[in-house]
């Protein structure tokens, strides 16, 4: 753990003679943890290299670290307040992300990621799902994204508490996959998937001339409605040609009545309550 108030030391890089060129110090305004990467003995300077949420890779003075154990410091940390909401834009794999998650993914309600590389879908959405336990909402803002690895991996996954992502949007899309999105529209209409059961809301919005959206991916998610009562938004931002042959048909499901969701006996009784004081 790092105190309040320790200084990070940014690397530029070495010297054609070796030596470390690195730029001023800044101090970190609360305690806060970090991931040991290297701690060289032979260092001369103390300096060890640390990973920080929201700094990435620093060095830090080897005599400010805190082993985690110490009391002071966890009560801190108590009183902190912990990051529920995260938007991050990155030039990096999966496994920088995976990194990041494990410091604060525990606290995340909501998160928002958009990069500019091709990111292995597999292990983007693993990281989620192993980090991110109380994750609601998920926004993603790819170039290209397969969405039957994504739904696959998010379907199959097993053990320990796993998030109820209940709101996902994919923007600014251009690729979505070989197989058009098909295979993530028919687990969206399945009712034994965990799509079905725990997604509230779905907004897809396509870009670029030629997107992967098609006809077949229209069908399909015009289909998962019919077998789905838990979802309550599907907005779709597609290609007028694309959108055009299937607006009218997908004009059925707005505000159409969605069946009864069972109330709990407190609930029912404020309700009762509520509606005597009003008479």
């Amino acid at each position: 753990q790092l105190r309040e108030g320790t200084q990070l030391i940014f690397t530029k890089g070495q010297t054609s003679d070796g030596a470390v060129v690195t730029n001023h110090a800044i101090p970190i305004p609360v305690d806060t943890s970090r991931k040991l990467l290297s701690a060289n003995p032979g260092d001369k300077r103390g300096l060890v290299e640390v990973a920080l949420p929201g700094y990435g890779k620093c060095q830090v003075p080897r005599k400010v670290l805190v082993p985690t154990e110490d009391s002071g410091l966890n009560a801190s940390r108590q009183g902190a307040e912990p990051v529920s909401s995260l938007s991050i834009y990155f030039y990096a794999e999966a496994e920088v992300l995976d990194n990041l998650l494990s410091q604060i993914g525990w606290s995340l309600r909501s998160l928002s990621l958009q990069y500019f590389d091709r990111m292995d879908d597999e292990k983007l959405m693993m990281a989620i799902l192993k980090w991110c336990p109380k994750l609601t909402k998920l926004s993603i803002s790819p170039d290209a994204i397969n969405l039957n690895r994504l739904v696959t991996t998010y379907e199959n996954v097993t053990g320990g508490p796993k998030p109820r992502i209940s709101s996902l949007s994919l923007i600014r899309i251009s690729d979505i996959g070989a197989d058009h999105g098909v295979a993530f529209a028919e687990f969206l209409g399945d009712p034994r998937s965990r799509l079905t059961q725990h997604f509230e809301e779905l907004t897809i919005e396509a870009f670029g001339n030629d997107p992967r959206v098609t006809g077949s991916t229209m069908q399909a998610l015009w289909i998962a409605p019919k077998h789905n009562t838990k979802l309550r938004k599907l907005k779709l931002i597609v290609p007028s040609n694309v959108l055009k042959p299937w607006k009218n048909r997908f004009r059925q499901f707005h505000c159409q009545v969605l069946p009864p969701v069972p109330v709990d006996l407190p609930s029912k009784l404020a309700f009762l309550s509520a509606s005597c004081m009003e008479g």
